[in-house]
């Protein structure tokens, strides 16, 4: 016999219809109460280890005062703290110092190290250098100062990393 005349012989007048299974069936409410509060039990129990584990505090990126307001109002701006623009930037600049001079490191090759040298140059050179010396020229020691200090940081976070 092939495929096509197995699938059409007619089934035989015995076979019947089955009902559904149903867990519950066999059960009364007392039980079936029963064993959902052992479950609820055994999953608490299961996930009870993650309560001990300390919260960490509130980054500064995510609101702690909100009230259903939407983030463009001017319920969230009147509680927002005014960002620190240039303060974010030095900040990110370090980090990014800091990431350079870890890499340096960490490098083995001679070339290689030699590259991440000079990449933190130019950052340095990009963010403060060039900066600095515009304010030298311009007359304005203040700011001038300022950016040579900010170079003098750089140097001293390269230096943890990679001592004489």
């Amino acid at each position: 016999m092939d495929k096509e005349t197995i699938y059409d012989i007619p089934t035989t007048a015995r076979l019947k219809v089955m009902k559904g299974f149903d867990l519950w069936s066999e059960f009364d409410d007392e039980m079936i109460e029963d064993y959902r509060d052992f479950m609820s039990w055994f999953m608490r129990k299961n996930d009870e280890l993650l309560n001990y584990i300390p919260v960490k505090g509130v980054s500064g990126f995510f609101v702690t005062d909100f009230e259903e307001s939407a983030f463009n109002t001017c319920d969230f701006q009147k509680g927002k703290p005014k960002l620190d623009r240039y303060g974010y930037r030095i900040r990110k600049v370090m980090e990014r110092i800091d990431d350079l001079a870890m890499r340096h490191s960490c490098i083995i090759d001679e070339s290689g190290r030699r590259k991440v040298k000079r990449m933190c140059q130019s950052v340095i050179e990009s963010e403060f250098l060039i900066e600095a010396l515009e304010a030298q020229r311009e007359g304005d020691r203040g700011k001038a100062k300022r950016l040579m200090e900010r170079i003098d940081e750089c140097a001293k976070v390269w230096e943890g990393w990679n001592p004489a």
